[in-house]
């Protein structure tokens, strides 16, 4: 585990720092969009398909950090496509639930 931390913050230089912070941002955007989808109970087949094209990004920015091999890029990535999944799945829980009736 400590390697795997200090290999993160030997990996990180100032100006990832914005790029760390744009993607924590733009996650919880994203995750409380989702939330508010689901009170509102307002779900259209356009936001499902933001949202399933958004974790298809986060998976591809996922890959291109295993592929260079940069912690950072591996770890928030794989942060928001466990979020953007299990948001997804409540929301086609719900838009299959809608399109039942």
């Amino acid at each position: 585990m400590y390697s795997f931390v200090t290999a993160l913050m030997r990996s990180i230089h100032q100006e990832t720092w914005a790029m760390i912070i744009g993607d924590i941002i733009i996650n919880f955007a994203f995750l409380f969009e989702g939330i508010a989808i689901i009170h509102q109970k307002k779900l259209s087949k356009e936001s499902l398909f933001s949202y399933l094209l958004f974790t298809i990004g986060s998976f591809m920015w996922f890959f291109q950090g295993l592929i260079v091999g940069k912690a950072w890029i591996i770890l928030t990535n794989s942060i928001s496509v466990i979020v953007q999944i299990s948001v997804l799945v409540i929301l086609l829980q719900a838009f299959f639930k809608k399109n039942r009736r």
